[in-house]
């Protein structure tokens, strides 16, 4: 049995609710005869907003701190959740998550309520629902400033992706009126910690970051101190740290720049215009950025389940060691994406890359606890859970 099989059984043993949780952010949840799923899901999101397949059905365990944002997708072509093993079930007042391999119920609760900004009025006979900003997590909100992509438009989206063309600019400036609107609201939010912006990439020098620019003033006109993250490409070198001191100085507080692949190829098959940032636009971005921002306020998204682990091994030691906060997600086939056929991630590799990237994290003292945007969230990975607890397992080269 190799080292990294002993881990794993180990791990699953020890924290059996954490492993849980990567098994169901894997495999989703299928709907059940008596369509609970549907029902508690369009109780959250109305009118069944997709922004990415990671965003869907907000739950925790029941009785811990253990937040999932589960993927949830209706329809013929949702064939990962249709295979999945797990589905919901009802007994009396409690709610469970059933796995029909074993027949396990882990029992949930479902905090998350809708919030009035939903429902309030943007001012024009629009409200909100979720078609403009999401509520995710217990205390996180989510906005994408754009209604789609322009590697679409461009003819070169990465094959994961399924969000779809950008808009012509009447729709881009309704959306863009209606998206401070809520944002507004949404800043008076008591409950709301964390606000991720998402969206913004361009081919320019400062590869979109300027376009939150507005919609980071509204959150600011209203609320001081929550926290603001923007997900962004690398500003090409000689603007990046101008850029990213703009950024600061309009009360953004930290950065996601996801990297998604380390392999080369990959990252050019997958990515076709968004693979063409090289590394060395990335790195020296991290660099720039954590300088600006400081220090655990900056995160990079890598994608597990598609290049060879070595591969994400390296990123993960690259990006931590400049001080960056590796978030480590499970490849899932996205519905309409050009990858939707393809395999999606063994639950024990997504588990083994995540401790990793804790153990590198832990290495170089940084502190997710600390961080902005996704991370902060924690619903797509086990980032912030495997910050609370302390385990003793050999990362030797055997395993790299």
């Amino acid at each position: 049995m190799s080292n990294s099989q002993n881990i794993v059984n180990q791990f699953k043993t020890e924290f059996p609710l954490i492993y849980r949780k990567i098994d169901i952010l894997c495999n989703g949840i299928a709907n059940d005869e008596e369509n609970l799923l549907t029902k508690i899901y369009l109780s959250q999101n109305p009118l069944d907003v997709r922004r990415t397949g990671n965003s869907g059905l907000q739950i925790m365990f029941y009785g811990t701190n253990i937040s999932l944002s589960v993927g949830v997708h209706f329809g013929e072509e949702s064939k990962i959740s249709k295979q999945s093993p797990y589905h919901l079930e009802k007994n009396q007042d409690k709610i469970y998550i059933v796995d029909s391999r074993d027949n396990y119920k882990t029992p949930i609760e479902l905090k998350w309520e809708i919030p009035t900004w939903y429902k309030e009025d943007l001012g024009n006979g629009i409200k909100n629902q979720g078609t403009f900003v999401q509520h995710e997590g217990e205390h996180t909100a989510i906005a994408s400033i754009t209604t789609g992509c322009v590697y679409f438009n461009m003819g070169g989206p990465c094959a994961f992706c399924a969000i779809g063309k950008e808009s012509e600019e009447k729709e881009r400036s309704e959306r863009k009126s209606n998206l401070i609107n809520t944002l507004s609201l949404v800043a008076t939010d008591a409950n709301i910690q964390n606000i991720n912006l998402t969206g913004g990439n361009t081919l320019t020098k400062d590869r979109g970051a300027y376009q939150y620019l507005p919609f980071v003033k509204a959150i600011r006109d209203k609320n001081k101190n929550v926290p603001i993250a923007i997900e962004m490409s690398p500003p090409e070198i000689e603007a990046s740290k101008e850029v990213f001191e703009k950024l600061k100085q309009s009360g953004v507080n930290g950065v996601v720049t996801n990297i998604e692949f380390w392999n080369d190829d990959i990252r050019k098959e997958l990515m076709p215009i968004k693979g063409k940032f090289t590394k060395e636009e990335y790195l020296e971005a991290y660099k720039n950025a954590i300088e600006v921002f400081g220090k655990n306020k900056v995160v990079c998204g890598i994608i597990v389940g598609v290049e060879d682990l070595t591969e994400t091994y390296n990123a993960i030691k690259e990006v931590s060691k400049i001080g960056v906060i590796p978030e480590i997600y499970p490849f899932k086939p996205n519905d309409k994406s050009k990858m939707a056929n393809y395999p999606k991630t063994d639950i024990d590799t997504i588990l083994i890359a995540s401790l990793f990237a804790d153990n590198e994290i832990k290495k170089h003292k940084l502190n997710v606890k600390e961080c902005v945007g996704c991370p902060k969230c924690g619903g797509c990975g086990i980032t912030q859970q495997l910050a609370d607890i302390e385990y003793n397992y050999d990362f030797g080269e055997e395993n790299i």
